[in-house]
């Protein structure tokens, strides 16, 4: 009984980390576009006063079949 009512207690602290952090991060995620003629074109080089990288994933190809590779 005690090692399931621990075990609940670590789930619910875990939890509110979580919810704690998502609420302190997210507010600070800044979402970029570029819409040329309507099409929205990816953003390859953005001048900052800091060295900073961006890595980013196309995983949503909608021209792109992958049956044909």
């Amino acid at each position: 009984m005690l090692k399931r009512f621990l075990n609940t207690i670590l789930l619910l602290a875990f939890a509110g980390l979580l919810i704690f952090s998502a609420v302190s991060v997210l507010p600070n995620i800044v979402y970029v576009s570029n819409t040329v003629g309507g099409k929205e074109l990816p953003i390859y080089c953005v001048e900052t006063e800091k060295p900073q990288i961006s890595i980013s994933f196309d995983a949503a190809c909608a021209d792109c079949s992958l049956r044909k590779l």
